[in-house]
């Protein structure tokens, strides 16, 4: 943003650029992915609404033999909230405004290296948050008898 903000100016775009980094970008990187895409998978809102309803009732373990001794633990409906907030923060709103930003940067260049270099680094900037993945079991969780 800070790219685009302080250096964009319409005398000196290159609509050229724009084009290919609409196509190369966006099309081949980011959107219609699914799971491949450099910014990631769309937010599971589902997920964290039906986590956040049934809080109290389930506790979670992670499924990863090379986690020894992790046991089962419990997030209260607060930390499924806020986790719920900042991730749909940081995997909507944040993802949307790079991935339509990014053809605008990219078209403010005059050089056919400099196009490509930056492609290169928007591509590596975009996968340096990339890690593996973590699977957890829901247990539900044993109700006082009263």
């Amino acid at each position: 943003m800070t790219s685009i903000l302080g250096n964009f100016d319409f005398a000196s775009v290159n609509y050229l650029y724009w084009t290919w980094a609409y196509l190369v970008m966006q099309m081949t990187m980011i959107f219609n992915r699914g799971a491949d895409s450099v910014l990631g998978n769309a937010f599971p809102i589902h997920d964290v609404q039906r986590l956040m309803n049934n809080a109290e009732k389930v506790r979670f373990a992670v499924v990863d033999e090379d986690e020894g001794g992790v046991g089962q633990f419990q997030l209260s409906r607060a930390n499924i909230i806020m986790r719920g907030i900042l991730g749909y923060f940081c995997n909507s709103i944040l993802h949307d405004i790079m991935a339509y930003t990014i053809p605008l940067m990219l078209m403010g260049f005059s050089e056919p290296m400099d196009f490509v270099v930056y492609c290169v680094g928007v591509n590596f900037i975009c996968t340096l948050d990339d890690m593996s993945e973590k699977r957890f079991a829901l247990a539900e969780t044993k109700e006082d008898p009263e």
